[in-house]
């Protein structure tokens, strides 16, 4: 199995540069930033690998990334009246900057050094009137070149396509973060939809997915029920459903 990391926009706002700016965020989690004023070179926001959470109640959003290794970063961000950049700062354990990448727009390839423990990806600013922001695609290098991604944030899924797929595979992932893992099959079509519990209450949410689920199925070679992940899939849904009961008021 191979591994890719979808990256949102947090819901708070706390390493976001606020100063005279306007943020819409829609129900699929794609953000709209309006500050035209804002100096090139500040950064619109801040992604961390390492927080402290009895000081800051935030959980890490960056995953753990091992040193001397190449990582492909693609974002989908689209802007009007000027372009933004992304630069990935490199850390030391007491949080001192010890080297940085800039990437050329808005993807290209990394490494962290390995006396680095921690890092951050920053959105920064060249010039804006208006910048929409969809997602990050964090990968190593390697799987970035056996996949073909795209990203949907409106049904919420992904799908990474090997270059000589022979069958698919699909799963489900529950998470309530900003960061989704994305759990890729070798030499197959994946399909990962990615839903927060919250959604998972919600029976036209659940109607929604399953839908994407037969569609993509449908469109494949019959595999069985575990080979393609979808009984997996079943059960997670089904563990998630009954924890949902036990929550409701009775």
């Amino acid at each position: 199995m191979s591994l890719a990391y979808l990256l949102l926009w947090p819901t708070h706002l706390r390493n976001t540069y606020e100063y005279g700016c306007q943020v819409t965020v829609s129900p699929e989690r794609v953000v709209t930033y309006r500050a035209p004023l804002m100096p090139p070179g500040e950064v619109i926001h801040q992604w961390r690998s390492k927080r402290n959470f009895a000081a800051q109640h935030l959980t890490n959003e960056l995953p753990v990334i091992q040193p001397n290794t190449p990582y492909f970063l693609q974002g989908h961000i689209s802007v009007t009246g000027g372009g933004v950049y992304l630069r990935i700062q490199f850390l030391d354990e007491d949080g001192h900057t010890l080297d940085n990448t800039i990437l050329d727009g808005t993807e290209g390839t990394f490494t962290m050094p390995p006396e680095a423990t921690d890092y951050t990806i920053e959105l920064v600013n060249t010039h804006h009137e208006q910048v929409v922001f969809h997602n990050l695609l964090l990968m190593d290098a390697a799987t970035a070149a056996a996949y073909q991604f795209s990203v949907d944030p409106f049904a919420g899924s992904v799908t990474a396509t090997a270059k000589d797929a022979t069958a698919p595979h699909v799963a489900l992932v529950v998470r309530q973060g900003a960061t989704k893992p994305l759990l890729l099959a070798p030499d197959r079509d994946n399909l990962v939809v990615y839903v927060t519990p919250h959604q998972l209450g919600n029976i036209h949410w659940i109607d929604k997915i399953n839908q994407e689920l037969m569609t993509f199925l449908a469109d494949h070679p019959a595999t069985s029920r575990e080979d393609s992940g979808l009984a997996a899939w079943q059960a997670k849904l089904a563990h998630w459903q009954s924890l949902m009961l036990r929550e409701e008021p009775k």
